[in-house]
């Protein structure tokens, strides 16, 4: 019965399993420490979030929380990419940062300018000459193109 290998195998599973379970453990602990390090690395996610949220009241032909949900992607992932609070988040600080951080000026003025019409469109009644699903294309798209810069 003790030379069998069911025994021995019953005997260091469970050391085995806690071993691992310590080690994912840690590691959990360990990259969930610094908040602001994983928001960061959670952007992109957190923002595509937003944007489904964004098509799903464009389906809806929900016209204020599509832009809502819109805005609150663009500022979301900005913010979160760049550990900046809320408070911070304004243009010309947004505009100096993204230009600290080697973002092409091209990339930095459509940002801009995608916010500045969305926020036209939310807050008043002429829709700024797009559809819902040109604004959404134009959101995606610069997060992408976000994205990919903050990775060179």
């Amino acid at each position: 019965m003790v030379y069998s290998f069911t025994y021995w195998l019953w005997f260091f599973l469970p050391v085995v399993i806690l071993l691992t379970s310590f080690f994912f453990y840690h590691r959990y602990i360990s990259l969930h420490a610094d908040m602001v390090a994983f928001n960061s690395r959670r952007a992109n996610k957190m923002a595509r979030r937003r944007l489904r949220k964004a098509n799903a009241a464009m389906r809806l032909n929900d016209h204020d929380r599509f832009y809502d949900e819109l805005l609150l992607a663009l500022w979301g992932y900005l913010g979160d990419k760049l550990k900046m609070p809320t408070s911070e988040l304004m243009r010309d600080n947004v505009r100096q940062v993204l230009s600290e951080k080697s973002i092409s000026s091209d990339t930095i003025d459509l940002f801009i300018r995608i916010i500045d019409d969305a926020e036209f469109a939310k807050y008043s009644s002429a829709a700024a000459g797009r559809t819902l699903k040109e604004a959404y294309q134009e959101a995606a798209d610069i997060i992408d193109r976000l994205e990919k810069e903050f990775k060179k």
